[in-house]
């Protein structure tokens, strides 16, 4: 907990403000720093409460960190009824409410900063195994009797799965704009979009170029079944030569 009250205390630090768009845009410049530290995610979320508490001490910011997750910053643009409001305001009133929501709030910022954290990881996995594909059987192809028609399948199949790895990138590109709008949390973000973002990621990660290399896997195995029939014919011609 020291290490991560050290690495943060410029969080608390923020100068006080009610607003949670102020505070919002201090956090985002601690989102990627937040994000390498998943294992201490509970002692961040616990820094992020007291900041929090310390900035919503009335009804208005309590109102405001609620508005926050259900329709995001941009509160003047958001439509809400006055029975919406009414409710809130009776909400806001009962006991405990108040600390419910800021905990709420804080796991959302520690959602979002998990979420970048997995979108790293996810391309690292996708970059790693497009190296590995890359590199792998290319001595393979040196054989200069294999069937034109495997080769054009080896070529073709090297370009889908270049074509997918591309789009796995800009998949997670999007759900990173998404999350973000010029280095800051995206005003329209709100707490129920997270579920479906991670999905997105996990998906991702998941399927990859799965389909791609279960084809590559066969493409090659036919090469070198090709490439040892060859070898074999050789050894044979020469068995019947030297005879």
């Amino acid at each position: 907990m020291s290490n991560t009250n050290s690495n943060f205390s410029n969080i608390i630090c923020i100068n006080d403000q009610t607003d949670i768009s102020g505070f919002e845009k201090e956090i985002s410049k601690h989102i990627l720093s937040i994000s390498k530290m998943t294992e201490n995610a509970d002692d961040i979320q616990e820094l992020i409460v007291d900041a929090l508490k310390r900035r919503c001490n009335d009804r208005n910011a309590i109102m405001h960190a609620h508005l926050r997750l259900k329709h995001g910053t941009n509160l003047n643009e958001c439509k809400i009824s006055w029975n919406e409001l009414t409710e809130l305001a009776e909400m806001i009133a009962f006991k405990g409410y108040a600390n419910a929501t800021i905990k709420r709030l804080a796991n959302f910022y520690v959602q979002v900063a998990a979420l970048c954290n997995r979108i790293e990881h996810v391309r690292r996995i996708l970059n790693a195994n497009a190296n590995a594909n890359a590199n792998a059987n290319e001595t393979q192809l040196m054989h200069n009797n294999f069937n034109p028609k495997l080769l054009q399948a080896y070529a073709k199949n090297e370009e889908n799965m270049r074509e997918k790895h591309q789009q796995n990138h800009h998949d997670l590109d999007q759900i990173m704009q998404t999350l973000f709008l010029e280095s800051q949390i995206h005003p329209e973000l709100v707490e129920d979009d997270l579920p479906a973002l991670k999905m997105r990621v996990e998906h991702i990660a998941e399927r990859g170029c799965v389909l791609e290399e279960l084809r590559r896997l066969k493409i090659t195995e036919a090469l070198l079944e090709e490439k040892r029939f060859h070898e074999l014919m050789q050894e044979l011609k020469t068995l019947t030569t030297t005879s």
